[in-house]
């Protein structure tokens, strides 16, 4: 009787093969790695670890409104996948803040030494911004907006252990955005606070020059943050010529 039951059970194994385990598409991929670096080096997030308003969310919705990369609006009942495609976006997200984070600690230089203000080897905001945004490999011109956000993420990781960091930025911007709600406002303290502390501290440049509006096009208005600095998807090809 026993071995009756076995032989059924593979007889219908071999009709009823396992699920083969999704596999992100290569294209996907791509969009994985092109919009986690843009949204990084978005100034206008609330939040850069958080899921609640985080980049890893938006970027979630941005692949799940573009089924022609890879993720189609049927994948959503697959929960295998879905698993996979967060798994992959935090993973990638992660990968690219470890990179911003090494790429600020380098440009802090060395302490001064007795006497002196300046930080030996330390970059200027402009070169740090635009240091990152070159390690991201991401094409956004560094204007005062990503400057004030970079200079934000300087001070904090002169402040925080190294384990706290990402929770301390996200703590810190929640904050500005609940004490200062309105965006002139808040602009105008973090350059007061912290962007002239920054050039003070560092090395000063002048930034009267660089754009005053965000480097790409805005994207769709997206429920959990302001207005983002990411192309729109459904012109993708359009941009990625003009960013």
């Amino acid at each position: 009787m026993m071995g009756h039951i076995l032989a059924l059970k593979h007889q219908q194994s071999l009709i009823q093969p396992t699920e083969v385990a999704w596999i992100i598409p290569k294209k996907l991929h791509t969009k994985i790695d092109e919009h986690a670096a843009i949204l990084i080096a978005d100034p206008s997030i609330q939040a850069y670890r958080n899921d609640k308003i985080g980049p890893g969310k938006l970027l979630m919705e941005v692949i799940l409104a573009n089924p022609s990369w890879g993720f189609g609006t049927h994948m959503n009942l697959n929960k295998d996948a879905k698993n996979t495609l967060s798994s992959k976006i935090s993973r990638v997200m992660t990968g690219k803040r470890n990179l911003v984070k090494a790429t600020i600690l380098i440009s802090l230089g060395s302490p001064p030494l007795a006497g002196q203000t300046s930080w030996p080897g330390s970059l200027n905001i402009v070169e740090l911004s635009t240091l990152i945004i070159s390690k991201l490999k991401v094409q956004v011109k560094v204007d005062v907006c990503l400057c004030r956000c970079v200079a934000v993420l300087r001070k904090l990781i002169t402040e925080t252990t190294d384990t706290k960091y990402w929770g301390a930025v996200d703590a810190k911007l929640a904050d500005m955005q609940a004490t200062h709600p309105d965006p002139a406002k808040k602009s105008k303290w973090i350059k007061d606070y912290i962007l002239d502390l920054d050039l003070l501290r560092y090395k000063h440049v002048e930034l009267k020059d660089l754009a005053s509006g965000p480097g790409v096009p805005a994207m769709w208005p997206m429920p959990v943050a302001s207005p983002s600095r990411l192309p729109a998807a459904s012109h993708d090809n359009n941009n990625n010529n003009n960013r």
